[in-house]
């Protein structure tokens, strides 16, 4: 693709916030929304209740399901198998590996990179998968029915 119409630092940060949601989306994937539970019915007088509570964690784990999955896709779909770890292992992995953590974990496919092309490199990473990452629902605004796209076009 050619970036000179992009604004790359926009682009790269839209991902950056994108992707590291992940870690609280994939905690409510991972959790079983689907063991509904009976209604408790009581004489004692409560509040009224608004919206159906089940209904509500059955959306939230489906939402955060498809979050998820997309963000998997887009990122096992990356042709360059640096970018695949430098994302996997910033974003995906749950261990909170380190930059140098991350850089080891490139070299050990005999790839070595300094600091610098590491960090440039990570840019690229974030950058490809704005571009391929498809426009996605806006699920910290719901009302946004157009979603969100990561790339962003300078004007």
């Amino acid at each position: 693709m050619h970036y000179s119409h992009i604004d790359k630092k926009a682009s790269i940060q839209n991902a950056k916030e994108f992707l590291k949601e992940y870690e609280h989306f994939h905690r409510i994937e991972q959790r079983n929304e689907f063991a509904l539970q009976s209604p408790m019915i009581s004489d004692m007088p409560k509040g009224n209740s608004t919206g159906n509570s089940n209904e509500e964690k059955i959306v939230s784990h489906i939402d955060a399901a498809a979050y998820c999955t997309v963000i998997r896709n887009v990122i096992d779909g990356l042709e360059n198998g640096i970018y695949r770890v430098i994302l996997t292992d910033t974003y995906i992995n749950s261990e909170n590996f380190s930059n140098m953590e991350i850089r080891e974990h490139i070299e050990k496919r005999q790839y070595r990179i300094e600091d610098a092309q590491f960090y440039r490199m990570k840019n690229e990473a974030l950058l490809v998968f704005a571009e391929y990452c498809p426009r996605m629902p806006d699920i910290n605004n719901p009302e946004n029915a157009d979603g969100v796209d990561l790339l962003v076009w300078k004007k």
